[in-house]
């Protein structure tokens, strides 16, 4: 069958092609997952970060070998460079046991090193202090994440470095509380404000002070909008906090009824 034939070639092939990108397929070393704390208004602010970490490299001096140089680096004689050790025993006719333990002359490596790299000593790493700097976005958000491509630690096994992942802790503040690209924020008036109107000033994330003129009759459910000051095009929600007064003298409350509607 001709048919069948060529679909079995076809197989073959695209076998052969799957197998060829598996191994051209490159290996990267394990990202790093780093969580830093940061302020609202760092990123109202897009303040830049100095991000400082331990990052681990493959030594320049041997290049990952751990050894002073290739001449330096032996089949291990105890393990014939298997680095397992294989133990027989036996029982009695026909029986026997089988075991197998890591070599402990070249802990399971399969080499001996004779004489150590003098600069990083035989550890085939060194760790130096790396030093990153970015600036955050209004996008960024608690538990967001931002990855820095290729800044992850280095390993001789591997082809690539991972990624350095930095995980945002946003700390509350104080008097903002962020909703999308909204910022909201409360203030407490008394009756007398709400009723006739008045004047707030605050500080915004940025050290601006903001001046609000209300002229309206403000309701315990009222709220104001400051538009364009929240993150990207949002805005600022002023909800509002009422006090009212706890008691009044029937004089008081004559007078009021008298100037109320």
């Amino acid at each position: 069958n001709i048919f069948s034939q060529s679909n079995g070639f076809e197989n073959m092939f695209n076998m052969g092609a799957r197998t060829q990108r598996k191994t051209n397929r490159k290996m990267s070393s394990p990202n790093i997952l780093k969580k830093i704390d940061v302020n609202l208004e760092d990123i109202y602010t897009k303040r830049e970060l100095n991000i400082v970490f331990d990052k681990t490299v493959i030594c320049k001096n041997c290049k990952g070998s751990g050894a002073k140089d290739s001449s330096c680096i032996k089949i291990c004689n105890s393990c014939d460079g298997s680095g397992v050790k294989i133990s027989i025993k036996t029982f009695g006719p026909g029986m026997i046991s089988q075991s197998q333990t890591t070599c402990n002359h070249c802990n399971g490596k399969g080499k001996i090193i004779e004489e150590k790299c003098s600069n990083c000593k035989g550890r085939k790493y060194d760790i130096f202090k790396k030093k990153i700097n970015i600036n955050l976005k209004h996008s960024n958000v608690h538990g967001g994440k931002i990855h820095i491509k290729g800044e992850a630690h280095e390993d001789i096994n591997c082809d690539i470095c991972g990624d350095l992942i930095l995980e945002l802790n946003v700390r509350k503040h104080k008097d903002f509380k962020r909703k999308g690209n909204n910022l909201y924020i409360k203030k407490t008036i008394n009756l007398v404000d709400a009723l006739c109107g008045c004047e707030l000033t605050f500080l915004h994330l940025d050290n601006r002070k903001l001046l609000v003129k209300t002229g309206d009759i403000i309701t315990p459910t009222s709220s104001k909008k400051i538009s364009g000051e929240g993150f990207e095009n949002g805005d600022i929600i002023i909800d509002f906090d009422i006090i009212f007064p706890k008691t009044l003298s029937n004089e008081r409350k004559e007078y009021i009824s008298k100037l109320l509607p």
